[in-house]
């Protein structure tokens, strides 16, 4: 029997580590892997997600697919950036169609808001203009009864206001010439019927309220007639 050399046995490892054995390599692909690449392109959440959970399933079963793991994490990332990228977009859009919509209704309210006050405006000046032609009218259609001071306050404010009807009738723009002496009509009428009517007038003149404001002339157009006949207006 022969003896053996201490050089002729296997020199022992010391180093190996029964926890750090690396994982036996196969030839299977990962299915989670494969459905991480898949799912990255149509659901990027659930691409991510798989991606990571294959990656540690391979570390574990040394199975192939690490790549494409790797692959339909960056893929479902990006998804997701331009996702939210594209949603930015969109708000920034729709908040400018708002804006857009918002401003083009407004301009179509003032719009609407001008021609109907110029409507207003107008119509009182038609009626203004008729109730003029009335007081004329009845003016010349009565006789005198008791004669006035033609230079008292009441008949020169009277015959400041038949002019500015006359005027009114020709251009509408003089609505404030008008406005100015049917108030200081108004603040030398020689009854309180008279002057509130006048006053309801004067407030309807100023709400562009056409037919408010023939009613009030209408109460008082027969007495300013017999007026300008005795205050001697022609």
């Amino acid at each position: 029997m022969s003896e053996q050399t201490p050089s002729s046995y296997p020199a022992p490892n010391y180093n190996t580590d029964p926890y750090q054995q690396q994982a036996p390599q196969t030839e299977k692909t990962n299915t989670l892997a494969i459905l991480s690449l898949v799912f990255g392109f149509l659901v990027n959440i659930v691409g991510i997600v798989l991606g990571f959970v294959a990656l540690n399933q391979i570390k574990r079963t040394g199975e192939k697919g690490r790549g494409l793991a790797i692959a339909g994490i960056v893929v479902g990332f990006i998804s997701l950036i331009s996702g939210i990228i594209f949603a930015i977009l969109m708000l920034a859009g729709l908040n400018e169609v708002a804006k857009s919509a918002a401003a083009y209704e407004s301009s179509a309210a003032t719009a609407s808001s001008s021609s109907a006050s110029a409507l207003a405006t107008e119509e009182v000046s038609e009626e203004a203009s008729e109730a003029a032609d009335d007081a004329s009218s009845v003016a010349s259609d009565t006789e005198t009864t008791a004669a006035l001071d033609p230079a008292s306050p009441y008949c020169v404010a009277l015959d400041e206001f038949l002019v500015a009807s006359d005027d009114i009738q020709q251009d509408a723009t003089t609505l404030d010439g008008y406005l100015a002496s049917l108030t200081k009509l108004r603040d030398n009428a020689p009854t309180e019927e008279m002057r509130a009517s006048l006053t309801t007038a004067i407030d309807a003149v100023n709400a562009s309220d056409a037919a408010t404001f023939e009613s009030a002339l209408n109460e008082v157009v027969f007495g300013l007639g017999l007026d300008a006949v005795n205050c001697g207006i022609e």
